[in-house]
């Protein structure tokens, strides 16, 4: 790779980064600022979020979406893991085994 190219592509990064700062400034500036979010703080999900999503996860862009799902469609959280349970898929693991000599 060129270092010109080098050059231009970490001056495109970096102009990249300071808009997705400056945006995420801008956005927090139209809230209260005493209020967060009602589903995170910091990187963890808030009590309230995990007892909603424990029982419905039909989180999407437009309450309309549900117009796309019949009136006896049943919606099923996310089935989560437990500490113990490894977050590796079934379907890899027997994917790899099958490679075994």
């Amino acid at each position: 790779i060129d270092e010109s190219h080098k050059t231009n592509d970490n001056h495109l990064l970096d102009q990249l980064i300071q808009q997705r700062d400056a945006l995420r400034a801008r956005t927090k500036t139209l809230f209260n600022p005493q209020f967060g979010s009602i589903f995170r703080t910091h990187n963890n999900p808030t009590y309230f979020s995990r007892r909603l999503f424990r029982y419905s996860d039909i989180y999407m862009s437009f309450v309309t979406n549900l117009c796309n799902y019949s009136m006896n469609h049943i919606f099923c959280p996310r089935r989560g893991l437990l500490p113990h349970e490894s977050n590796i898929s079934q379907v890899h693991i027997q994917d790899n085994q099958s490679n075994l000599p």
